[in-house]
């Protein structure tokens, strides 16, 4: 559970920006863990795949907190906020206090990894004058404890699978061109999961062909060492 106190300790009223449920201020965690994005590779058909592997995955690291009222109504499917902005006013020298809370997983049935976990608060104010949105921000530096030992993120997992080779190598042989000469992955998809401490990296062209060709590469999520690497 975090508490987040914000307090205008002007002579003069402020502007903050809220919304459907208006709760004052947002709190995030970031998991230093696996955030990192790893390498950047300059040949395309691995880097635009790799991109689509990971984004979206919620063990990128980046995990918003639910406040109070939500946190408490998320068996029943959370609360619905509508999708207007408002200005809200917040007279000189008065306190608002909001709590947030996380259940500590990256997403559901995936537990944080044990260890540094930056945690953030952030009013978003409103800039009546310059009509800019602003933030104001304040993180802190946690220790995390109970969860699991990741310490390989899912962009690190994939460039483990592409240095190791057959991966790689699986990819190239099912590019195709993009009619400008430059070859690329669009027919393959695939997915990153995290199953204990392996993340499993699955790959698979899109055809009408049953089953279509795929592959599937484990990589420990302790030392990115890649375990296995299966095609079929």
């Amino acid at each position: 559970m975090a508490t987040v106190t914000i307090e205008n300790t002007n002579d003069h009223p402020i502007s903050w920006v809220g919304g459907g449920c208006n709760v004052p201020g947002r709190v995030t965690a970031t998991v230093p863990a696996v955030a990192d994005y790893g390498r950047n590779w300059t040949e395309y058909l691995l880097a635009e795949l790799k991109k689509r592997l990971v984004i979206g995955v919620t063990s990128s690291g980046y995990v918003p907190f639910l406040d109070e009222a939500s946190w408490n109504l998320r068996r029943q499917g959370g609360r619905v906020c509508t999708a207007d902005i408002r200005a809200v006013s917040m007279a000189a020298h008065s306190k608002v206090v909001s709590r947030f809370a996380w259940d500590g997983t990256l997403r559901p049935g995936a537990s944080a990894p044990s260890g540094r976990v930056n945690v953030s608060a952030a009013l978003d104010m409103n800039d009546e004058r310059l009509m800019v949105g602003k933030s104001i921000s304040a993180t802190v530096s946690l220790d995390l404890t109970s969860g699991t030992t990741t310490r390989v993120s899912p962009a690190q997992a994939v460039d483990a699978a592409f240095d190791e080779g057959r991966f790689a190598a699986w990819v190239r042989s099912h590019a195709r061109s993009d009619g400008y000469g430059q070859q690329t992955a669009y027919d393959v998809e695939g997915s990153v999961v995290l199953d204990g401490d392996v993340w499993i990296i699955r790959a698979f062209t899109k055809t009408s062909a049953s089953p279509p060709n795929q592959i599937e590469v484990r990589v420990d999520a302790r030392d990115a060492t890649v375990i296995s690497v299966n095609t079929h």
